[in-house]
């Protein structure tokens, strides 16, 4: 039986024995009686919820594991965390607070690791809190704090360099392609329907928020943009980040290695993705695309390093979604960080993030945008791009 039925069985008991215990008495002494037993019993009659229990004393838990326990549960070092949490609290989002009255103020350490135990281990708000000794609304309000300081760093942790050339050679010595400033991909988040939106009706697939990034060779993201809930992952979705208006003025020699899903421009080089065959051009092509996915390869394994270390990422259940975009980008910045400080290595890559969600190889549904004059200028310059590339790097 249930709490609740529990004491809704209590009530009606006591209510029961009220009334026996004063049927025989007169009728000016009911009111007195009742006061009487309805005072005796305020709590059960009312519902008074019992406290919630919380655990006491996890932090000293935390604070006594030993380093490889400590990454097993965080997954990231422990000098990694405290200089995660140095910066937040020198970053001004944590404001100590200097009221009275009321529990005291959750430490930053506390802030760090009650988000960070929420992003790796999939939890839910209501375990966090108990874990922590906190209150869920506390919870909350300390979680904000910190999305907000991630996504505050973003605009200096995922950026390009302004050395493009030096990013050209290192992906050059990866499998020999010139130029190239960065790998593109992406794949998508399932979430729950945001607030005040209406969830479709035509597929009953998951509602997912489709992730656009961009990889250097060392796994670290150079570009992010989240779109909104049912957005597909191709040029639609470019053109909407603020990477796809920056595109448009690339200096030529440079350009972005990309899937299938997005069509050949002069900064976009997706691979041709041929079927075999004993043809000498098709097998040019062939070559080709082996070397470019080599290359290519690197945005996929972040992305799939990204949702291996940030559990909470296989559904987010936030209400609006705007902390859901929040939260995907905290997660590329907590990403690079761990890049910076060479803490990035989890188990190796099983799958590539992103073929999940019906992505698959060769799949160009919503790409088909040379319906004009313009797009189709623009794919044929892409095209003698591709073929000089091959050129140069098959000679064929």
């Amino acid at each position: 039986m249930s709490s609740v039925s529990k004491r809704r069985a209590a009530i009606a008991a006591l209510l029961v024995a009220a009334l026996d215990s004063d049927s025989s008495s007169s009728s000016s002494s009911d009111d007195e009686n009742w006061v009487r037993f309805a005072g005796e019993n305020l709590d059960a009659l009312l519902g008074v919820p019992e406290r919630q229990p919380r655990t006491s004393g996890f932090m000293d838990v935390v604070r006594a594991y030993s380093d490889s326990e400590f990454r097993t549960h965080f997954l990231m070092s422990r000098a990694t965390t405290v200089s995660l949490t140095r910066q937040f609290y020198q970053s001004g989002h944590y404001l100590e607070n200097t009221g009275h009255g009321g529990c005291p103020q959750k430490s930053p350490e506390e802030h760090i690791l009650s988000f960070l135990w929420y992003a790796v281990n999939n939890s839910c708000i209501r375990e966090v809190a108990r874990r922590f000794d906190t209150s869920e609304s506390t919870l909350h309000r300390n979680m904000d704090k910190v999305l907000c300081f991630l996504c505050s760093l973003s605009p200096r942790l995922i950026a390009f360099p302004s050395d493009l050339d030096l990013l050209a050679g290192e992906f050059q010595k990866v499998a020999g392609f010139p130029g190239v400033v960065g790998s593109m991909g992406g794949t998508h988040v399932n979430v729950r329907c945001p607030a005040h939106r209406q969830r479709p009706v035509s597929t009953d697939r998951e509602l997912s928020l489709a992730v656009q990034a961009v990889s250097d060779p060392w796994l670290r993201f150079l570009d992010v943009f989240v779109g909104p809930p049912g957005e597909k992952r191709n040029m639609a979705l470019l053109s909407l980040s603020p990477l796809g208006q920056r595109l448009e003025s690339f200096d030529h020699r440079y350009h972005l290695l990309t899937d299938l899903v997005y069509p050949p421009r002069e900064y976009l080089v997706p691979p041709y993705g041929e079927k075999p065959s004993d043809d000498p051009e098709t097998l040019a092509k062939q070559e080709f695309d082996a070397l470019h996915g080599v290359t290519h390869a690197v945005v996929d394994d972040a992305l799939a390093l990204v949702k291996q270390r940030f559990r909470q990422l296989s559904r987010l259940e936030f209400f609006t979604l705007e902390k859901m975009s929040d939260f995907v980008l905290a997660c590329c910045v907590l990403h690079n960080f761990l890049v910076d400080a060479d803490d990035v290595q989890l188990d190796p890559v099983e799958e590539s993030a992103g073929m999940e969600n019906g992505e698959e190889e060769g799949e160009v549904e919503g790409c088909d945008l040379a319906a004009n004059e313009e797009e189709a200028l623009l794919e044929e310059l892409g095209e003698l791009k591709r073929l000089a590339l091959r050129k140069l790097v098959v000679g064929a």
